[in-house]
């Protein structure tokens, strides 16, 4: 079975790199071997032509990729270049720099997979409105115009109900994807969410597939500072082997 989308057929049987070894939730055995005594900050750099920064992800070739949340476009430069051009988000009006928060598509996380050999990025919106927020926006990072945008609404309903998640608490600012999983971080109840990828994938490309069940879920205890827990916020990759 193939799925003619991106103007060519993109196997169901699907490989995708990329992953995940977050918090020991999932994976115990996977811990940091040592232990640095702190972050230091090696450089910073002021993008004034970016109108907000939700999600960062790593392309082909090492190029770099932000999403924003209101922002009306994606953003893309190289590796060493730091220099952001905007890429039209083709379900997104270009005649304002920023979308209006009521009708924001809120785009809140993004990964790059390798499906059949082809470069996608994923922009997942954080579904704390529906139905504006409720989307995911796809890229072939080989031909940028070449976009879908699709409806998760139904996908977030479902997961809130698996996971007995109140919807004033739905807020997914994480996601990445391995070969085998996916995984979606809930600011809200830092809520962390593992589901098959080729389950999400082949239900988002094909007209009728089954909805993706999620296979574990969990809570994760972050430390607090003033009484205040720290959020998930993010999700990155380590590999393609977990």
């Amino acid at each position: 079975m193939s799925l003619n989308i991106f103007n060519r057929h993109i196997p169901v049987g699907l490989f995708i790199p990329v992953l995940i070894c977050i918090a020991t939730v999932f994976f115990p055995g996977c811990k940091s071997r040592a232990q640095p005594d702190g972050l230091q900050v090696i450089e910073s750099l002021t993008l004034d032509s970016v109108p907000s920064g939700s999600g960062l992800a790593v392309g082909r070739r090492d190029s770099l990729y932000i999403i924003g949340d209101d922002a009306t476009r994606l953003y893309g430069a190289g590796k060493n270049e730091y220099q952001f051009k905007g890429i039209s988000i083709a379900s997104i009006p270009g005649n304002h720099y920023r979308e209006p928060k009521p009708v924001k598509h809120d785009f809140e996380s993004a990964a790059v997979i390798t499906v059949a050999g082809t470069p996608l990025l994923l922009a997942f919106g954080s579904g704390s409105q529906t139905p504006t927020r409720d989307s995911v926006l796809m890229v072939n990072l080989r031909m940028l115009d070449n976009q879908v945008t699709f409806s998760l609404t139904a996908f977030y309903d479902s997961l809130r109900i698996q996971t007995g998640t109140d919807r004033a608490m739905w807020n997914i600012e994480g996601s990445c994807m391995t070969r085998e999983n996916l995984f979606l971080a809930n600011r809200g109840n830092n809520l962390l969410i593992m589901l098959e990828s080729n389950a999400f994938l082949a239900y988002m490309l094909q007209q009728g597939m089954p909805m993706p069940k999620a296979k574990k879920w969990e809570i994760v205890h972050l430390p607090e500072l003033e009484g205040k827990q720290a959020r998930l916020s993010g999700l990155s990759t380590i590999n393609d082997s977990l």
